[in-house]
């Protein structure tokens, strides 16, 4: 059977003993076998490792996870203790509606507003973790009596609401403020 010229490659085969081919052949069929195993050893040994990497970065992300909720946790603690800082701790909207009210008849008097009445005014309203309580203060006006109010209310600390202004004339110059100030309802403690 003869399906041509001769190759190189032919050439050299049949100059190759009988017993070489057998070894040759022998060779062939282990590298046959073994090729198989060994990429198959290298796709096993290559599932392990991505499944160590799967295992390494979901603990590395439970891991961020919970550092992250108690920096939540912390962060949220800071921000009511803050709301507690600038509103009236009391055990109900109407007592802290009475402390705030004696609070503004001080700063009144301090900055100068002879005569100041500090009333309530409306109903209380939720908003969040605090308490809006309205606070109405009328006293015959003056500008350092006013700038002298604001004044002493931003340095107290506690945070307010300038729902309005208004000055009248009916006798004499009059100033009416309205506020909404913050409480935040104290927990009683047992005796």
């Amino acid at each position: 059977m003869n399906l041509g010229k001769p190759t190189q490659l032919s050439e050299a085969f049949a100059r190759i003993k009988p017993r070489e081919r057998l070894l040759l052949g022998v060779l062939l069929l282990i590298a046959l076998i073994f090729a198989p195993l060994r990429v198959l050893e290298m796709r096993t040994a290559a599932l392990d490792e991505n499944r160590a990497a799967h295992e390494t970065l979901a603990a590395a992300k439970q891991a961020a996870r919970r550092a992250g909720g108690s920096g939540l946790a912390a962060s949220l603690e800071r921000t009511r203790d803050e709301v507690r800082d600038w509103s009236y701790s009391a055990p109900s909207p109407a007592v802290g509606q009475v402390m705030a009210q004696n609070e503004l008849s001080e700063i009144a008097a301090a900055a100068g507003l002879a005569g100041a009445q500090v009333s309530a005014t409306g109903k209380p309203v939720d908003a969040g973790a605090v308490t809006l309580v309205g606070v109405e203060v009328e006293a015959p006006f003056s500008w350092s009596g006013l700038s002298g109010f604001l004044a002493g209310l931003s340095e107290s600390g506690k945070g307010f609401v300038l729902e309005s202004i208004r000055m009248t004339e009916d006798k004499t110059p009059k100033l009416e403020l309205v506020l909404r100030l913050p409480v935040t309802l104290a927990e009683a403690n047992p005796a």
